[in-house]
């Protein structure tokens, strides 16, 4: 298997048994589940690393250039987050689909602290509508996985690339 696949699957593997134990926990409508979800973070960066070890290692001879490593880094990232994509839709509309609700009481409860009368907090929410949806959310994960991922591919890849001596330039 890639390495590419393999860590994108873990990745997405992982990410999924968190989600799923913060709401096994009931803790996906609290502040702990929401830190608990950022763990996936480091978690992933981990498993990028070992991604460009293993695709150095295993496709390349021991050396990987920044082009190779960000491209199967990039790859990953479309595994990890389709799948996670994916999950987000089925968790947001058949497992958990009290989130939605649980997020926008949250967001008016936010316009209220910061003094917005109740016709502004309605129009607010209105607008909220077209963006808090498990299609949105879904939409929002892939392209919050992939820009974030991205950021961070091109970091690895500067830091682990190994260029090999005798390659022609």
């Amino acid at each position: 298997m890639k390495p590419y696949l393999k860590f994108g699957l873990l990745s997405a593997v992982i990410g999924i048994f968190i989600t799923l134990l913060v709401y096994i926990l009931g803790l996906d409508k609290s502040p702990t589940g929401q830190y608990l979800g950022w763990i996936n973070i480091p978690v992933t960066i981990i498993l990028m690393v070992m991604c460009v070890k293993e695709s150095r290692e295993s496709l390349y001879n021991g050396f990987i250039s920044f082009g190779q490593a960000f491209k199967n880094l990039f790859l990953m990232l479309v595994v990890s987050t389709g799948i996670s994509g994916v999950f987000m839709y089925f968790y947001s509309s058949v497992i958990n689909p009290s989130l939605i609700d649980y997020i926008k009481e949250q967001q008016a409860l936010e316009m209220e602290k910061k003094g917005m009368d109740q016709a502004a907090i309605d129009q607010a929410m209105a607008m909220s509508e077209k963006f808090v949806s498990p299609v949105m959310m879904t939409v929002w994960t892939i392209i919050g996985g992939l820009f974030l991922g991205v950021v961070i591919a091109l970091i690895i890849s500067a830091i682990m690339k190994k260029n090999d001596p005798n390659a022609i330039a």
